[in-house]
């Protein structure tokens, strides 16, 4: 019987094995489309036009977050 700290070689497949299951099980998200990205940069467009007419250190702040913010 091996020592219960030490690993056994076959706990070490299964657990491979069950992960490289599991990873197919995992649901993905679906590549952006090129529709995707035009959706997002027309809704920052749309954004910074809203913007515009803020004082230039509030508006340079919501700019660049306009524009790093990510789709979700």
């Amino acid at each position: 019987m091996p020592h219960p700290a030490m690993p056994s070689p076959t706990d070490t497949r299964w657990k491979r094995a069950l992960r490289s299951v599991l990873k197919f099980a995992r649901p993905h998200a679906p590549a952006p489309t090129l529709d995707d990205e035009r959706r997002v940069m027309a809704l920052r467009t749309i954004c910074l036009a809203l913007v515009q007419d803020l004082p230039d250190a509030p508006r340079r702040t919501l700019d660049a977050r306009i524009l790093r913010a990510q789709p979700r």
